[in-house]
């Protein structure tokens, strides 16, 4: 298992098949994504919920922090992810 007390990188593939949570594999207080393509990715913080929907361009930098806790702990949601168009993928940095 990583050691979550450093960042820890990972990397996610994205389909359009359905929102898919990212969730916390460790209790973290930020992430970072990247989207590294080849398509833009959909974010939301209810998967439910298209009013909390925003996108991630290719190439495009985007930090969470939990906004009703200190920090995520293991198996909590951070974000929701979908594809616009096919497959992506999204470089995630978990950090301490």
């Amino acid at each position: 298992m990583p050691d979550y007390a450093r960042p820890v990188i990972d990397r996610v593939a994205v389909d359009t098949l359905g929102w898919d949570a990212l969730l916390a594999p460790a209790t973290i207080s930020r992430v970072r994504l990247k989207n590294i393509g080849p398509n833009t990715v959909l974010l939301r913080t209810d998967g439910d919920d298209s009013d909390t929907e925003d996108e991630l361009a290719v190439g495009a930098v985007e930090d969470f922090t939990p906004y009703r806790q200190a920090a995520w702990t293991r198996g909590d949601p951070v974000v929701y992810l979908q594809s616009s168009d096919g497959n992506s993928t999204v470089v995630v940095r978990w950090l301490p």
